[in-house]
């Protein structure tokens, strides 16, 4: 029997005409939660309490393909906010993009590639992981892998394995692969006005209650 868990609002993506609510497995709770924020530095109780609130403002996603054993599978993009104020930003900007001229936009990172499961009969679209732009199978793995520069490639490999997380990528400031990504495409960030990691009709009196919905399929 397996366990997955999806948020009390149900978001959902359309994948072959169809809508499917989005779940998650505890691994992929797990990873998503260290790209999002690096290693934690919490308690077990808050640190259950934290990671399962970041899944619950996951609401914006991007459909797209990353392949495995070389066959195409659906997956999401997902993205998380960069505040103005950290440090993050002020490696980001303007090293890898240019700033906006709009201070009322938020800028937001690409965290990740989530390939995509389909139970039998169900309306379930299940994440079991997350690919860092980079890993095997995302499209950036072959931006790498094209490179007509053998040396350079090398290095990018290298370089990518230290953007997997906020505490990896403030540790090494090696933001090469980053850059070369950004560069030759798909894009690693965007601006937007909207917020984008929470519910359009947030509440914080009512939705910091909410967390993630358990359900078991076999």
């Amino acid at each position: 029997m397996n366990r997955y868990f999806f948020s009390a609002d149900r978001h959902s993506v359309e994948i072959n005409g169809e809508k499917r609510i989005v779940c998650y497995t505890e691994h992929a709770i797990d990873r998503i939660y260290k790209r999002i924020y690096g290693v934690n530095d919490f308690d077990i109780v808050t640190f259950a309490q934290v990671k399962f609130s970041a899944i619950e403002n996951l609401s914006h996603f991007e459909m797209c393909k990353v392949t495995k054993n070389g066959e195409p599978m659906d997956a999401l993009v997902i993205y998380w906010c960069v505040r103005r104020d950290s440090k993050l930003w002020n490696l980001f900007v303007p090293e890898v993009i240019a700033p906006d001229p709009d201070k009322n936009k938020q800028l937001y990172r690409k965290v990740g590639y989530c390939p995509l499961s389909i139970p039998y009969h169900s309306n379930l679209a299940v994440v079991k992981t997350i690919l860092s732009p980079g890993m095997n199978g995302t499209p950036e793995y072959d931006l790498i892998n094209w490179h007509e520069n053998r040396a350079e490639a090398e290095r990018l490999k290298i370089s990518k394995e230290k953007i997997q997380s906020p505490s990896e990528i403030l540790q090494f400031k090696d933001l090469s692969a980053l850059k070369f990504f950004q560069k030759h495409r798909p894009d690693q960030f965007f601006f937007s006005k909207d917020n984008i990691n929470r519910p359009k009709e947030y509440n914080p009196d009512t939705n910091k209650k909410k967390t993630l919905v358990p359900i078991a399929y076999s």
